[in-house]
C-alpha cells in the first residue's frame, strides 16, 4: 500500500503528473504517428494496445509519483487511456494542448527561462 503524503501546492499544481502527459503523448505518437504506414490497417489493434498502455502505465504514474488515491488515478488512467487510444495522433492538437495543460507541462518552458 503506498502511504498518502502531501506534496507542496507547486508540486500538485496540476492534475496529472508531468510523466503521465508524457506517457500520453509518446504512446500516441508511437502507435499513431506511424500509422499510415500501415494503411490503416492495424488501427483497432493499435488503438487497444495504446489504451491498455497508457492506462496501466498513467494508473501507476499517479500511484507512485502523485500518491493518488486508486480512484482517483484509476480516473486519470482511464481518462488517458481513452486519449490515447483514439485512433489519430493528437499531438498538434487541442486535445493534445489540452493533455500539456493537464501535466503542467506548459510551465517547463517558464520555470527553465526559455523563450
Amino acid at each position: 500500500m503506498i502511504p498518502a503524503v502531501s506534496e507542496p501546492a507547486s508540486r500538485r499544481a496540476s492534475w496529472l503528473h508531468p510523466a503521465s502527459g508524457g506517457l500520453i503523448l509518446g504512446v500516441d505518437w508511437l502507435f499513431f504517428g506511424v500509422e499510415v504506414l500501415s494503411l490503416e490497417t492495424a488501427v483497432v489493434l493499435a488503438s487497444l494496445a495504446a489504451f491498455a498502455t497508457t492506462t496501466l502505465g498513467v494508473f501507476w504514474i499517479q500511484r507512485a509519483q502523485r500518491r493518488d488515491s486508486r480512484t482517483a488515478a484509476a480516473a486519470k488512467a482511464l481518462f488517458a487511456g481513452v486519449v490515447a487510444g483514439i485512433p489519430t495522433s493528437i499531438g498538434g492538437t487541442v486535445l493534445g494542448t489540452a493533455v500539456l495543460v493537464l501535466a503542467g507541462l506548459a510551465r517547463w518552458n517558464r520555470a527553465t527561462g526559455v523563450k
